[in-house]
């Protein structure tokens, strides 16, 4: 079995990033609601627990192999963390500029990419064959700036933005 990857962010210490595999015993295994087996939810909880959040602190997405992206905040933590039904629909990638967000990409053959814009925020996006040409990775880019009434200034020091 190979352990999960937690990665420091020392341009931003407030972000926590971490990586697990299906068959990570550390991080629980299995983390997906529609494919596989086995305790999901306490899994969930072990996978979150790396970037010191639960999965009630964390946003999901319903996943579509597209190039559409959601800005989140904290009133979307738990979307998603119980019923796949909750999750955020149709997109690819999340963004969040508001500290105590976790965020959550889910691979298998896809790639999953992680973003941090230090002191400012974080990305979490599902990079398969079909939303690399739909662009989604640049999309993300974007969706800071176009979100309605957005303060493009940095956060102030100490914030927490999880990212898994």
């Amino acid at each position: 079995m190979r352990p999960p990857i937690v990665v420091p962010v020392p341009s931003d210490r407030g972000v926590r990033l971490a990586f697990t595999g299906r068959d990570a015993a550390a991080a629980g295994g299995n983390v997906s609601l529609v494919i596989g087996g086995g305790d999901v939810r306490r899994n969930r909880a072990a996978a979150t627990g790396l970037v010191g959040a639960s999965p009630s602190e964390t946003v999901f997405m319903a996943q579509v192999h597209g190039g559409e992206v959601a800005v989140v905040g904290a009133a979307d933590r738990g979307r998603g963390a119980d019923d796949h039904a909750l999750a955020v629909p149709g997109v690819d990638a999340l963004v969040t500029r508001e500290p105590g967000v976790a965020l959550a990409v889910l691979a298998a053959d896809c790639v999953p990419v992680l973003l941090v814009d230090p002191g400012r925020g974080v990305g979490a996006v599902h990079a398969g064959r079909r939303g690399v040409v739909a662009g989604v990775a640049a999309r993300r880019r974007h969706a800071r700036a176009e979100r309605p009434g957005a303060d493009r200034g940095r956060h102030r020091s100490g914030d927490r933005r999880l990212l898994l």
